[in-house]
């Protein structure tokens, strides 16, 4: 099990009471996952704008040509 570190967090009560459903239905009640993996995904996803940020500031903006031809070479 990977190195883990107890915090506390505050939710507005109908964003907990959601949360804990989810939490329930599909990580069999561990709400500390739940909130691990959207913490793990929010982290990658800022990690990926800031190299589309950096790409860009080097390379420049990438146009709506290139954001098609992307999009084209992913599965629907």
């Amino acid at each position: 099990m990977a190195d883990t570190k107890k915090i506390s967090v505050s939710l507005l009560a109908p964003v907990a009471d959601e949360a804990r459903a989810v939490a329930d239905s599909d990580y069999g009640g561990n709400l500390s996952a739940f909130l691990g993996d959207l913490v793990e995904r929010e982290v990658r996803r800022r990690r990926g704008l800031d190299a589309v940020h950096e790409w860009e500031a080097e390379n420049g903006a990438i146009t709506a040509a290139e954001q098609a031809e992307i999009r084209g070479l992913w599965p629907a």
